[in-house]
């Protein structure tokens, strides 16, 4: 993650992102882009605080998946006999 001290908003425009995972991408966002790179040191650096993150990014992976399922099922077409 070296280097990547932009902003995240892209993601917090979907609907479906978890409150958690939301309230940490918008206190990112709100730390002065002189101090993100060691935002993300310190969170790399804390065991917990990167398994925590990576529990979260897996569940947002899970909700968007099963969107996409959904949205798969709801518009293929049904069967006819």
């Amino acid at each position: 993650m070296a280097g990547n001290t932009r902003a995240l908003p892209g993601l917090l425009q979907q609907p479906l992102l978890a409150a958690p995972l939301k309230k940490l991408i918008e206190s990112y966002n709100a730390t002065p882009k002189a101090q993100r790179q060691a935002v993300l040191d310190h969170m790399m650096a804390n065991p917990k605080t990167r398994e925590h993150v990576r529990e979260l990014l897996a569940e947002q992976r899970q909700q968007e998946q099963a969107k996409a399922q959904k949205i798969e099922r709801d518009n293929s077409p049904g069967m006819s006999l």
